[in-house]
């Protein structure tokens, strides 16, 4: 089989940087990697980088560029792991129309269904999301979903002995007024908090690699949404 990758290959803040080892996205260090680590020997698995066809000549020539590798590579089967908009809706109905299988992954369907997702679901051949109440959302509009939760490349995420975990307590990921209401209420109660991230004074985490070393030698790893640009009820309440 020959399946096309759709992907980000830097993380987003990193399209204008200098390409390096240490701003690949999550998408290419997990979801890419883990594919061609496991069926490459089976498929013949071909990425298409939008970020960097975006950064090279703009969102309308990656668009028929996406266009154009479809025709010539002809693949089977496109799984499209993509940000927001990226991607106009009808490049994805021609590819769905020309009888490529594609399936759109939507990890952020428990904040962004709404904003972005059930937009974009009707031009894929499948839809995958996790939330249970959002598959039903998704059927109750037609579209093909399956429900799936994301796993892990055991070749990356590793347990550390139980000596390691010198970490009390830790959180990465962006800055946001709220995120930071939070983390200065833990601190303020005495118990110290790890934090890496954007727009923290700590900085980033430079790779994947060192976020899940951070990660197993902690006894609490904490997840903190609504994400920065998230807007909802609770976020105005």
């Amino acid at each position: 089989m020959k399946i096309l990758h759709v992907l980000p290959k830097y993380k987003h803040c990193s399209w204008q940087a200098v390409p390096n080892m240490t701003s690949q996205s999550f998408d290419y260090l997990v979801w890419h990697s883990s594919m061609q680590e496991q069926y490459g020997h089976k498929h013949q698995i071909i990425p298409f980088w939008y970020d960097m066809a975006m950064m090279e000549k703009g969102k309308k020539a990656m668009n028929a560029e996406l266009l154009e590798t479809v025709a010539r590579e002809k693949p089977n089967f496109a799984f499209f792991n993509v940000g927001e908009f990226e991607l106009a809706k009808d490049t994805i109905r021609k590819i769905t129309e020309s009888g490529v299988v594609t399936l759109y992954w939507c990890s952020d369907d428990s904040w962004r269904f709404d904003s972005v997702s059930k937009k974009l679901a009707p031009y894929y051949t499948w839809v995958a999301s996790h939330p249970s109440s959002v598959v039903a959302k998704y059927k109750a509009m037609g579209c093909k979903t399956i429900f799936i939760h994301e796993g892990v490349r055991e070749t990356l995420y590793r347990p550390v002995a139980p000596e390691e975990k010198n970490i009390d307590v830790s959180f990465i990921g962006t800055y946001n007024p709220e995120r930071g209401k939070v983390i200065n209420g833990i601190r303020a109660a005495g118990v110290p908090v790890t934090v890496f991230g954007t727009g923290w004074p700590e900085g980033e985490v430079p790779h994947l690699s060192e976020v899940i070393n951070l990660i197993a030698r902690s006894k609490i790893s904490l997840i903190l949404n609504p994400p920065s640009f998230y807007v909802g009820l609770k976020s105005l309440a």
